[in-house]
C-alpha cells in the first residue's frame, strides 16, 4: 500500500526552543511532517550549539565551525529548518511578526517574560493572527509567586518532589532523574499542539497552551503526594526496591560489569523463578514462603539471588526469565543499545546523510504510524542555513535586503564573536 502524506503536512511552526525542553515538541512535530523553522540569533543562538553535551562532535572533531557539528544540536534539529533572527532588535521583531502571519504555531521555553519584554507575547502575536497557537513551556508557569524564576532540569526535579524519593537509602539523592523534565514536558507540549490544532479546527480560534514542568513532575510522582495527603508519610529513597514486590532490583551477572533487573509479582512468578535458577528448595524455605516473608527478608533474598545470577551471562539469563513470564531486562550500556538485535529488527537506528559530514547514525522515535511515514526527511540544519528561503520566498524580500540584514546582524550564520569565544575546544580543554 502506498504510503500517505505526513499527518502534519501543511503546518508551519516557529521554533523558538533552547535546550531540551523546547527543542523536543518541535523535533516530534517536525518529524509529523510539520515545517518546522528553528529560529535563533547569532548573538544569542541555541545553547547546544555552544556547549554540545559532553564535547560530543562529529568524528570527534569541533571543525573550524563546532557550533554546526555538535551531535545534540544535529539530534535534536533534524526534519527542521533553520534561520536567524535577533529579535532583540526593531528588525527583526518585525520580520518575526510577519513569520507569525503566516503561521499556524510557535513554540518558545524562555524565562518567563523574555517574550512581553520583546513585544511578542500572545496578547500581540494573536492581534496579528488569531488563530496562532503559542506554547510556552516553563519552569513554574505563568502564575504563582515564583513564575519569573529560572531553573534547569536538576532544580525542575528538586522543586517537583522528584529527587526526594529517588537514590538508595543510605546515600545523598543524586541528579538521577535529570533527563526527566525536560522531554517530558516536551512530548506532552507536542500532544497539546496537535490539541490546539484540533481546537482551532473546530472553533476558528488560536490558544495559548502554558506548560509548569515542575507540576509536571510532581503529577508523575503523583501516588506519593497522595500518601501525604492521606496518611502524612513522606516518601524518601528505596534504591531498587518495590513497596510490596520481592524480589525486586539490580542484580550482578557473570560478565564484567553486567547486570540484571528482575520484579517478582506474585508466588507463582516465584516457583518459577526458583525453578529456572536451579533451587526449586528456595521456594519453600520459610523466609521467602510468601510476598509478606520475602518482601521482610529482603537482604538474605537478594544475597542469594546476586551469587545465583553471577553465574549466567545477563541476556541469556534475560531470556530464560522472559520465556517464564517474568519481567527482567538486562542493563545495557549505550554499546549495547546500539548493538540491541531487538532495535535493528525494528529500525530504530537510521543513518541520516549530511551534505557536509556524511552519513552517521541516530536513534529513531519510538512511535510509528500506521497509514503515515515518519523518518528523517532532511538533516538538522547549519546556523542560518535556509535564511534565503525564509526571509526570500517566504517574506518576499529581496537578495540586496536580506544581505543588509546580514551586515546590521540581525540575521547571519556564524555566531558573533563573543559567543564564538564560549566555545569549549574539544582539543585542547579551554576556550579558545
Amino acid at each position: 500500500m502506498a504510503q500517505t502524506k505526513p499527518i502534519g503536512e501543511g503546518v508551519r511552526v516557529l521554533d523558538l526552543g533552547m535546550f531540551w525542553a523546547g527543542p523536543t515538541c518541535t523535533s516530534l512535530l517536525a518529524d509529523a511532517g510539520m515545517e518546522v523553522i528553528k529560529i535563533e540569533a547569532c548573538r544569542h543562538p541555541d545553547p547546544d550549539r555552544i556547549t554540545p553535551q559532553g564535547l560530543a562532535y562529529v568524528n570527534n572533531d569541533p571543525g573550524q565551525d563546532p557550533w554546526n557539528r555538535g551531535l545534540v544540536a544535529l539530534r535534536r534539529h533534524r526534519n527542521k529548518l533553520g534561520c536567524t533572527l535577533d529579535l532583540t532588535t526593531p528588525e527583526g521583531r518585525d520580520l518575526f511578526i510577519k513569520l507569525v502571519r503566516i503561521s499556524d504555531v510557535v513554540v518558545e521555553n524562555f524565562r518567563l517574560g523574555v517574550m512581553e519584554r520583546w513585544g511578542l507575547g500572545y496578547s500581540a502575536l494573536q492581534r496579528e493572527n488569531s488563530q496562532i497557537i503559542m506554547v510556552s513551556v516553563s519552569s513554574s508557569g505563568n502564575t504563582g509567586p515564583e513564575r519569573e524564576y529560572g531553573s534547569n532540569a536538576p532544580i525542575v526535579a528538586c522543586l517537583g518532589g522528584l529527587l526526594s524519593i529517588t537514590g538508595y537509602t543510605d546515600e545523598a539523592s543524586l541528579f538521577v532523574d535529570i533527563t526527566t523534565p525536560d522531554p517530558l514536558a516536551g512530548t506532552l507540549a507536542a500532544g497539546l499542539v496537535m490539541a490546539g490544532l484540533r481546537y482551532r479546527k473546530h472553533t476558528g480560534k488560536g490558544l495559548n497552551i502554558v506548560l509548569s514542568q515542575r507540576e509536571l513532575v510532581t503529577n508523575i510522582i503523583g501516588e506519593f503526594i497522595m500518601d501525604y495527603f492521606m496518611n502524612q508519610r513522606i516518601a524518601g529513597p528505596s534504591g531498587n526496591r518495590h513497596p510490596y514486590m520481592a524480589p525486586h532490583g539490580c542484580y550482578p551477572c557473570k560478565d564484567e560489569d553486567s547486570w540484571i533487573t528482575l520484579a517478582i509479582r506474585n508466588n507463582e512468578e516465584w516457583l518459577r523463578f526458583c525453578q529456572v535458577l536451579g533451587v526449586p528448595e528456595l521456594a519453600s524455605d520459610p523466609r521467602f514462603a510468601d510476598g509478606v516473608a520475602r518482601w521482610h527478608h529482603q537482604d538474605d533474598l537478594d544475597s542469594i539471588i546476586a551469587s545465583l545470577s553471577r553465574s549466567y551471562p545477563p541476556h541469556e539469563l534475560m531470556g530464560r526469565l522472559q520465556r517464564e513470564g517474568i519481567a527482567a531486562g538486562v542493563v545495557q550500556t549505550a554499546r549495547d543499545v546500539v548493538n540491541d538485535p531487538h532495535l535493528a529488527s525494528r529500525g530504530f537506528w537510521e543513518t541520516v546523510s549530511h551534505p557536509r559530514f556524511g552519513p552517521h547514525a541516530f536513534k529513531g522515535r519510538g512511535f510509528y504510524f500506521s497509514k503515515s511515514p515518519v523518518g528523517t526527511r532532511s538533516p538538522a540544519p547549519c546556523l542560518g542555513e535556509h535564511n534565503s528561503y525564509v526571509f526570500g520566498e517566504l517574506l518576499g524580500l529581496s537578495p540586496e535586503e536580506i544581505a543588509r540584514l546580514e551586515e546590521k546582524a540581525v540575521i547571519g550564520t556564524v555566531p558573533s564573536l563573543e559567543v564564538r569565544g564560549r566555545i569549549p575546544s574539544l582539543r585542547s580543554g579551554v576556550n579558545p
